[in-house]
């Protein structure tokens, strides 16, 4: 018999289940791993997108701490790009900014699609087109 799914008792329970994770460990601790053990749910894709598209339109507050997260994200390549480029590892005439954008759009893309089709593959072309394009920002490669 196939399974009922009942989207509005998964997000009450996810959404039970980060609470507490958040109450006890504090938004900095808080772990995924721990409300996908609690729930027992398997995430497919990417949970933050996952939580981005399902609850940012519901809440604010959350939408507010999930582009932080992409932020820090986003930041976190634009700085190791900047340092690649300060020791002329990566290329000068690159915005890394931009670039940082682009590799989390690659990543946070590849892994909805890849959701949806039920199948990695294209996940994995994903993968395999960014770092064919980070290979492109070497300083040894001429644009």
């Amino acid at each position: 018999m196939p399974r009922v799914r009942d989207p509005k008792r998964t997000r009450r329970k996810i959404l039970e289940a980060s609470y507490r994770e958040f109450y006890r460990h504090g938004f900095q601790g808080g772990s995924i791993n721990r409300i996908v053990e609690e729930t027992g749910f398997l995430f497919n894709g990417s949970p933050i997108c996952n939580f981005a598209v399902e609850m940012s339109p519901l809440d604010e507050g959350f939408r507010t701490r999930l582009c932080s997260i992409y932020e820090i994200w986003c930041k976190s390549i634009r700085d190791a790009l900047e340092r690649g480029q300060e020791k002329s590892i990566v290329r000068s005439d690159i915005d890394p900014s931009d670039e940082a954008s682009f590799l989390v759009a690659i990543m946070e893309g590849g892994a909805s699609v890849g959701k949806v089709d039920q199948d990695i593959t294209f996940l994995r072309a994903c993968i395999h087109t960014g770092q064919n394009h980070l290979d492109s920002l070497s300083a040894s490669r001429t644009p």
